[in-house]
């Protein structure tokens, strides 16, 4: 693992999923994943539960931090980077699809 993924979210969990599973897909390594759940609704909350047990049979980690507000993006992507714990981090907004083997 050496890349660290920072993804501010609020809702749009049909937006999240394809973001997530498509970037997970294209990975060559397992990363780690910071989602910062910007106080989404139930639907959102339920989905990431799903990419979250998704990324983690590919042996990727994936945190959710949620907060109590929207915090909004700057804000999320700080708090994400400040969690990091890889040697790179890549800050993304939640409708990014990156190239196959972009973490190469």
């Amino acid at each position: 693992m050496k890349v660290s993924v920072i993804i501010p979210v609020f809702n749009k969990i049909e937006l999240i999923e394809n973001c997530i599973r498509l970037n997970i897909e294209h990975c060559i390594e397992p990363c780690e994943w910071i989602v910062i759940d910007n106080h989404s609704d139930q639907a959102t909350k339920e989905g990431l539960k799903r990419l979250q047990i998704f990324a983690q049979n590919l042996n990727h980690r994936f945190e959710i931090i949620t907060e109590s507000v929207n915090t909004g993006v700057a804000i999320a992507w700080n708090k994400g980077i400040n969690l990091a714990t890889q040697e790179y981090i890549c800050v993304l907004n939640n409708d990014c699809v990156m190239m196959p083997a972009w973490d190469s």
